[in-house]
């Protein structure tokens, strides 16, 4: 398993490869991680053509001692399993991108002052509608599991 890790992998397929190779026949490999298809994503990436890269380069987490290195969507992660023909794709789900616990301290880690408390009170009323399959989300999940001589397991 790969909790919010794989997308700070310097080599992600070959990664992807090698955990294929160390499950078991019956075993599974489930990845947690950004999804590149989220609309707070999308919304970054339009605000940074407009010359506002913060909330971007935070998503990269730019600065920070271990920033995403790759950013993942169900396609390209879809076929980084094909690609590796020991795997099958069994699911790629959305999970829910704001909660409220915690709320407070992820946001003050990057922002602080007025802007933090205006980021917390946004995202905490945001939490109430944004979540799937209501708004597209900023993380997935993934579960593969390994083919035997072409045909899965």
């Amino acid at each position: 398993m790969f909790n919010d890790v794989f997308e700070h992998l310097p080599k992600p397929a070959a990664a992807f490869r090698q955990a294929a190779e160390l499950l078991t026949p019956e075993g599974l490999l489930v990845l947690n991680l950004p999804s590149s298809g989220g609309v707070l994503y999308r919304i970054a990436k339009a605000l940074d053509v407009f010359g506002i890269s913060s909330p971007l380069e935070r998503m990269w987490q730019k600065g920070l001692s271990s920033p995403h290195l790759s950013l993942f969507n169900p396609d390209n992660l879809r076929a980084m399993a094909e690609k590796s023909e020991e795997l099958e794709t069994v699911d790629i789900f959305p999970l829910r991108t704001i909660t409220r616990d915690g709320l407070r301290e992820r946001v003050g880690s990057t922002y602080a002052g007025p802007v933090g408390a205006f980021l917390v009170a946004g995202l905490w009323l945001g939490s109430f509608v944004y979540h799937p399959p209501l708004a597209l989300s900023d993380i997935m999940a993934g579960i593969f599991r390994k083919r035997r001589q072409g045909k899965l397991e």
